[in-house]
């Protein structure tokens, strides 16, 4: 990695193998040839991202301390004060505050993480919430819905820059299907996710749907892994549109 020029700490929440963390071995990934310096701070240690990221030369410092936001807000300004950085790029909507106010007392700085819709996530922490949003000097969205209404809530046009989700087609390299090639027609969808709106889980079965209407002959499976706030009404919803063999 080429150490000069740039020197960016990100901030994360968490290093599990999810969404938001695994976009943030995307960008370390982008950045490792660039003239950037980069490094993690993270709350939590020995999670499953962590050793892909130091794979990347890239090195990563614990600075959850406890659960208390001050000392946390502490451990990460002196993490900057030991070593400046000109950029602390947060990771999650949670840790926007923890970026912003440690890169203004440290001079660098602060971009913050919106990885969802802002609606619920300010619904949820309120004042805090406001606050995420708010108090970066720049934001970066993964969604056009995240981007505007982040300037609904009063970020200019300019401060909130659309970052959409990458994907690595390496690690979906399609395989032959065996009920394909040995005859049995069946087609399995898998959805696996949190049944709240911002899933889109109606969209899946809408795709149940229509796969099972498109594909006469097929037997059709489709299965959700998951449970949330919205269970109900999309139980409703697929006794409405799907087969009875499939609802």
């Amino acid at each position: 990695m080429n150490r000069s020029g740039t020197r960016v700490s990100f901030l994360a929440g968490t290093l599990v193998n999810d969404g938001a963390e695994r976009q943030l071995v995307y960008m370390l990934r982008a950045l490792k040839d660039a003239p950037v310096a980069c490094r993690v701070l993270c709350f939590t240690e020995g999670e499953e991202l962590e050793p892909e990221i130091r794979a990347l030369g890239v090195p990563v410092e614990h600075v959850g301390v406890g659960h208390s936001r001050p000392a946390r807000l502490g451990a990460i300004i002196g993490s900057l004060g030991r070593r400046p950085v000109d950029i602390v790029q947060s990771a999650h909507f949670h840790t926007n505050l923890y970026a912003a106010v440690a890169a203004r007392l440290t001079g660098a700085v602060s971009i913050g993480a919106i990885r969802n819709d802002v609606r619920s996530e300010v619904s949820d922490t309120g004042l805090l919430g406001r606050g995420q949003v708010l108090l970066p000097q720049l934001l970066i969205a993964n969604s056009r819905v995240g981007r505007d209404r982040a300037i609904d809530y009063g970020r200019s046009a300019d401060r909130v820059h659309l970052v959409e989700n990458a994907v690595d087609l390496r690690r979906f390299v399609p395989l032959p299907h065996p009920t394909i090639h040995g005859g049995d027609r069946t087609l399995r969808l898998l959805l696996v996710g949190r049944l709240v709106p911002q899933t889109r889980v109606d969209r899946f079965l809408r795709m149940v749907a229509s796969a099972a209407q498109q594909l006469p002959g097929w037997t059709i499976e489709g299965r959700i892994a998951g449970d949330g706030p919205l269970r109900g009404e999309l139980e409703a919803l697929a006794r409405t549109i799907l087969p009875p063999s499939l609802s």
